[in-house]
């Protein structure tokens, strides 16, 4: 995740569509689903940008701090090399085949609700087990996964109307 993202208010698109990350090295806006999917991964030093080749910094707390302040004697040494090496990955992670997006407008909120459904039917079988009724429970969990499918597609899809002033 980088430390600042910029959202089109223009746009009646969900919030993911219209979410976009500024390079501050050369000043290019990419489209934040760029680095969706495979690509959400492994971005330790901050976020690559395959325009410039810089990178963009990812945001840091005071859990961050703690992590690295202990973890320091492990990663000091080598952190330079490390770094090289992770943007030569990165160079050969952006240069391939463009990814495809994810396209929240089409019916992704019925598959990841019907994954949900299904995480919750398993998880609750092996915590409660039940074996009078597992189609009953099957159902249930599915009819509960469009639920929250659709709902998630409601609020990641809804942008808020602006008040007119008068």
């Amino acid at each position: 995740m980088p430390q600042k993202r910029w959202i089109d208010k223009s746009s009646n698109k969900p919030l993911q569509e219209r979410t976009y990350v500024k390079c501050p090295h050369c000043n290019t806006y990419h489209d934040s689903r760029t680095w969706s999917l495979i690509r959400a991964f492994g971005n330790w030093f901050g976020i690559y940008c395959p325009n410039c080749e810089g990178i963009i910094p990812s945001p840091t707390n005071i859990g961050t701090y703690v992590i690295l302040g202990i973890t320091y004697p492990l990663w000091f040494w080598y952190k330079e090399n490390l770094k090289q090496r992770w943007l030569r990955m990165q160079k050969k992670r952006f240069s391939g085949q463009q990814i495809r997006m994810l396209d929240f407008s089409k019916k992704l909120w019925l598959i990841i609700g019907q994954i949900w459904g299904a995480l919750m039917f398993l998880t609750m079988n092996l915590i409660y087990w039940n074996v009078e009724t597992p189609m009953k429970d099957l159902i249930t969990w599915l009819v509960g996964g469009l639920i929250f499918g659709g709902l998630m597609i409601l609020f990641m899809g809804y942008k808020k109307k602006k008040a007119q002033l008068k």
